[in-house]
């Protein structure tokens, strides 16, 4: 591990957007030639330092800070190759601070590649032509767009890249519900509650192929400026344009906000080695005391109390420096440890782990993932299962309502399905389609039991709370398997348990049999108590027979009023509109 160097990605959380360079000191290397078609080669075994042997380890991650350092760990120790696929990246503190990292990778030497949504991406025009035509990146990073935006191509416009995965070096791999932003990783009050799996071994070439050939495939774009932004900046640098309209503007517009992303990634590399040299200062200090200390063979107290008050007030700056970037900088540790696996906290597959996906070369069919994971459960429940789902959408098609029901009535199998309320989801269509006759109450009335998630609020967030009706929303898309004498099966991705994830969009999800599980099965069994804490059982009468409003309807009637009147009016628009759209769904 290099000492601190996983905290370039947290420069700009003490390090705000000041400070312009001047128009003249802009400097981009020219667009790197974009290859349609890279070959898939496997890596030089090199660019391991140190491959897990046999099954696959991992570790669930529900802690935001946690995922947050899993992330920064394994793109700064990256020594070939780092390969990202995301539906969200914003242009907020998060993803600039991620994105300077990965410009560090870049001129290191190490090849990084971005594939994106090509419409949900966020990600500003200006953001991006700063990462990828940076000067430090050295023409070692790319961006490419997953299906953009076509007005001419319809039917495109549902089919999205839902993906969300780091790869390194063919070796590890974290994925699951997070995207790239504040409110993934609690830096904004309000954010989404989730999970992802890290996972290191063999899975992390077998992910790294399913990249390449979605980022071979004919639905990808590379990255370009817009209306070759990039020859029209060198232009316009040199040229008086007094009286040229298109610099003007490109001086005005264009210009300062590719120098302010410019001077923002800098920032957090300026800030990076301020913390190295800062940290560097503590270390030799405590070491110089502790040879004084060492060195005063019978101290007296009064030397004793010196010496614990400086050891203090050096702990203190190195607190206040990981509370100021958000993570503890000396924990600098592989993201699985041996302590991890010592106590359970990292888990080890009883073999290979599952990855399923659509078939990349193709386009999405009722073959792909949905059917995939459909015979999987069908193979691997046991009579007297018991099935635990996360998910933040559930919209059922027709086959799942038939899985569903046959699971309950042929193999005794329980059913909890995890969900938010209407107070808490970020999607009125999904919780008003979440609403009708064929998901929440086809599943009622099966006997599932669905808890609803009105979002946890500490005392701090009560007041926003209060003030925006802004709650905290669950965004994990999880499951626990747990069959009747055997190791459970967990299931971590971007799979939701609705008609987008399987019919329409691009999905991850991984499927693992872990040895010594009772920590992984802990995490999901806290994850629904905590939900059912803070949040209600969902039913269908909205009053019991004494006429008292019940709990779920009185939570429900807590929405604002735009948002159950929304989801009343989409729910008398024919439901079944999605399943026409895809008949076998």
């Amino acid at each position: 591990m290099k000492p601190v160097s996983a905290l370039i990605g947290f420069a700009l959380f003490i390090s705000p957007l000041t400070g312009v360079a001047k128009f003249e000191d802009l400097h981009l290397l020219p667009p790197a030639p974009v290859t349609r078609v890279e070959e898939y080669r496997e890596l030089d075994a090199s660019c391991v330092d140190d491959p897990v042997q046999g099954p696959e380890r991992g570790k669930i991650i529900i802690d935001n800070r946690e995922a947050l350092r899993a992330r920064w760990v394994m793109i700064e120790n990256a020594n070939c190759e780092i390969l990202i696929e995301y539906y969200t990246v914003a242009s907020d503190r998060i993803s600039i601070a991620g994105l300077a990292l990965l410009v560090e990778a870049a001129n290191r030497g190490v090849k990084v590649k971005i594939l994106l949504d090509g419409i949900t991406h966020q990600i500003k025009d200006s953001l991006a032509a700063a990462t990828v035509y940076n000067p430090r990146a050295r023409q070692n990073i790319e961006i490419r767009l997953f299906n953009p935006l076509s007005i001419f191509s319809p039917g495109t416009w549902l089919a999205r890249l839902h993906d969300k995965a780091i790869i390194v070096d063919g070796h590890q791999v974290i994925s699951g519900g997070r995207n790239i932003s504040n409110k993934y990783y609690g830096i904004e009050a309000g954010g989404f509650f989730d999970a992802d799996v890290y996972l290191e071994g063999r899975i992390g070439e077998h992910t790294r192929s399913y990249f390449y050939s979605l980022w071979n495939g004919e639905h990808v774009s590379p990255f370009q400026l817009t209306n070759n932004d990039f020859d029209t900046i060198q232009h316009c640098r040199h040229d008086d344009f007094r009286f040229d309209d298109q610099c003007q503007w490109v001086r005005t517009r264009k210009i300062p906000e590719v120098i302010e992303y410019l001077e923002a990634l800098k920032q957090a590399t300026d800030k990076l080695q301020q913390a190295r040299v800062k940290h560097k200062q503590i270390a030799d200090t405590q070491q110089r005391l502790t040879r004084e200390l060492q060195a005063l063979k019978n101290p007296t107290e009064e030397a004793l109390a010196f010496f614990i008050e400086q050891d203090r007030l050096l702990t203190e700056q190195v607190r206040e420096i990981s509370n100021n970037l958000a993570i503890d900088v000396t924990d600098t540790r592989a993201v699985i440890t041996q302590a991890d696996l010592d106590t359970h906290k990292a888990f080890v597959a009883n073999g290979p782990v599952n990855v399923f996906y659509d078939d990349p070369t193709e386009a999405k069919s009722v073959e792909g993932i949905a059917t995939q994971l459909k015979t999987f459960v069908e193979k691997r429940i046991k009579k007297g299962a018991e099935i635990t789902i996360f998910s933040p959408y559930v919209i059922l098609g027709r086959n799942a309502r038939e899985l569903i029901s046959y699971l309950i009535d042929e193999m005794n199998v329980t059913f909890r399905i995890y969900t938010n309320a209407a107070v808490s989801s970020d999607n009125v269509f999904a919780q008003a389609f979440y609403r009708h006759r064929t998901s929440k109450d086809f599943l009622v009335k099966a006997g599932v039991d669905i808890f609803e998630f009105k979002g946890y609020r500490s005392k701090q967030e009560e007041e926003i709370f209060n003030a925006t009706g802004i709650a905290t929303t669950l965004h994990m898309k999880a499951a626990l398997i747990e069959n009747p004498g055997e190791n459970p099966l967990i299931l971590v991705g971007t799979f939701n348990l609705d008609l987008r994830s399987a019919y329409y969009n691009r999905e991850l999800i991984s499927i693992i049999d872990a040895d010594a599980s009772e920590h992984q099965v802990k995490i999901f069994k806290d994850l629904a108590r905590m939900i059912e804490t803070h949040g209600y059982k969902a039913g269908l009468e909205t009053h019991d027979e004494a006429g008292n409003m019940n709990e779920w309807y009185e939570e429900y009637l807590k929405a604002p009023a735009w948002k159950r009147i929304l989801m009343r009016i989409l729910r008398g628009m024919n439901y079944f509109t999605l399943d026409w759209l895809r008949k076998q769904a």
